[in-house]
């Protein structure tokens, strides 16, 4: 019985992949985690006051996709607002940025 049922266990995992094959004129929708990380610098221009610094943020990300074609999609990248601490070595926290950037992808799906 358990030779069964990791048989059958097998066979339809190798058959599910095609189940999830996504085609022309559907919509989805996925959730995960987003992050962003600023790449900071002051090209030497603060002088005594030491390094540049900009603090990462990890954020709930949504994802809505479109299938145009069969492999092409077109997806919206939507997240909750992310923070950062914006500072010097020297002077500590200068500010706090929020932001909330929505970003629009086309994406290849092969197969």
């Amino acid at each position: 019985m358990k030779k069964l049922t990791v048989a059958a266990l097998a066979v339809t995992t190798l058959l599910s992949g095609s189940a999830f094959a996504h085609e022309a004129g559907e919509f989805f929708m996925r959730a995960g985690s987003a992050t962003v990380r600023p790449t900071e610098g002051a090209g030497g221009t603060l002088g005594s006051l030491g390094g540049f610094s900009v603090t990462n943020n990890t954020q709930l990300g949504l994802t809505f996709t479109y299938m145009a074609t069969d492999n092409i999609g077109v997806e919206l990248l939507a997240a909750t607002p992310f923070r950062h601490k914006i500072g010097t070595r020297a002077t500590g926290d200068i500010a706090t940025v929020h932001h909330l950037p929505p970003t629009l992808m086309a994406q290849w799906y092969f197969g």
